[in-house]
């Protein structure tokens, strides 16, 4: 067994050391968010790493278990932990305060008292407030239709003078306060996919199987052998349900019957929303390089196959053509299997350059900056930790973004200000 090394999402300027859970859900490796126990609640923490149970400095017997483990797979890359400390340490800033900062908001999972109403007190709290008292305090009125008392309701109650009736109620038996756990205002977003079985290809009007089949179903197997074959996919790939459910409306129910029979799967699969919008215009990669880009390209591109540090400052009026400069040293660290970080000082510049290098590398790319939704900023994220994204647009925050062995950071704009 190994002591466990947690960044809890508290002010706390140091680490907190945690037993393993008992029968561990997934791997514990850096990166993973954590729910541990902390002064009588439960918030999130982020593991950092692990130390041998053998460290003379501590001791299982006073340490507590981790609650739960939030994440199947971890949010951000080991090699990225000597950075949170460095700022953390740079900054006098919590280490935890440090991730949850970086991260994508809303994934932050934290503790709190629900009211629960008991048989006893709601007969007693009913006899006792009339409706019409009830009305003038609209939480008795909540407690008594819903039975409960939410998180945030309580927190709030817990502030005001009706705190000293909470304490009462729980004192008669009334009202029990139960430990409740608030979740994520982000998820990731899934989509059911209805995939063929190996052998449906075979199947044709005179095969047993689909003689059996309600027309339903039969239309519905046909759509979905002309969207395989007209999309080129491999039948592993599968058909999105809503697409189906578009193109014919009886296909929701028919599904399900052809899952029944074998003859497909239905699999639930992640998809990320588009920050996007609508398809952006195709710009042409030009034909020759001016004296100046080629001057620019001869000196850059050595040096990112070196993996040392090498800074550049390339100077030029608005229209001189840098941008084309950041494009091709970007492709040479694509092609080198290493990932390119492109910092803006604000959002719109952000969208000036999506353009350019969508163009060129298409799903490749990234967005990370505060003009995306919750929802969107977090599957960019993931998109980014799982490698499916080489190059990452965005504005400050973007600097935390979990790229795997940067291979070049541009700094657009670099004397502006912010």
């Amino acid at each position: 067994m190994k002591f466990l090394e947690v960044a809890v999402a508290a002010p706390l300027d140091h680490t907190l050391t945690y037993l393993p859970p008992p029968e561990p859900s997934t791997k514990l490796v850096p990166g993973l968010r954590l729910l541990v126990p902390l002064s009588g609640r439960q918030i999130t923490g982020y593991l950092l790493g692990t130390q041998p149970a053998s460290h003379p400095s501590l001791a299982s017997d006073r340490l507590r278990a981790v609650v739960d483990i939030l994440d199947d797979s971890p949010l951000f890359p080991a090699e990225m932990v000597p950075f949170f400390r460095w700022i953390a340490n740079y900054y006098h800033y919590p280490i935890g305060r440090v991730i949850t900062s970086a991260l994508p908001a809303g994934l932050t999972v934290k503790s709190g008292r629900r009211g629960v109403l008991t048989d006893e007190g709601r007969i007693a709290i009913t006899r006792l407030y009339t409706s019409h008292h009830a009305a003038g305090q609209p939480w008795v009125a909540e407690l008594l239709e819903k039975g409960f008392l939410s998180l945030a309701v309580i927190r709030r109650l817990w502030r005001t003078a009706d705190r000293q009736l909470l304490h009462e109620w729980q004192k008669n038996g009334w009202l029990e306060m139960v430990q409740s756990v608030s979740g994520s205002r982000v998820k990731a977003r899934t989509e059911m996919f209805a995939v063929p079985a190996r052998f449906y290809d075979s199947f044709d009007a005179g095969h047993d199987t689909v003689a059996d089949l309600k027309p339903s179903e039969r239309k519905t197997l046909a759509i979905l052998k002309e969207l395989v074959r007209g999309e080129s996919l491999s039948s592993s790939c599968g058909v999105p349900r809503k697409e189906l459910t578009r193109i014919y409306r009886g296909a929701g129910r028919a599904l399900k019957g052809l899952a029944a029979k074998e003859i497909i799967t239905l699999a639930e699969r992640p998809v990320y929303r588009d920050p996007f919008g609508q398809s952006t215009p195709y710009i042409a990669e030009p034909e020759k390089l001016t004296v100046e880009q080629e001057t620019a390209l001869n000196r850059l591109l050595p040096c990112i196959a070196q993996k040392e540090f090498v800074p550049f400052l390339l100077h030029g009026v608005t229209g001189s053509g840098k941008t084309e400069v950041y494009l091709q040293a970007a492709a040479a660290a694509i092609s080198a299997s290493r990932s390119v970080l492109v910092l803006v000082p604000e959002i719109a510049l952000a969208t000036q350059l999506e353009a350019y290098f969508l163009s060129r590398f298409g799903d490749q790319v990234a967005l990370l900056h505060s003009g995306l939704t919750g929802g969107e900023f977090y599957d960019q994220w993931l998109r980014i930790m799982r490698g499916d994204a080489k190059v990452v647009i965005g504005a400050r925050s973007a600097v935390f973004a979990p790229l795997a062995d940067p291979g070049l950071i541009v700094v657009d704009e670099e004397h502006d200000s912010s």
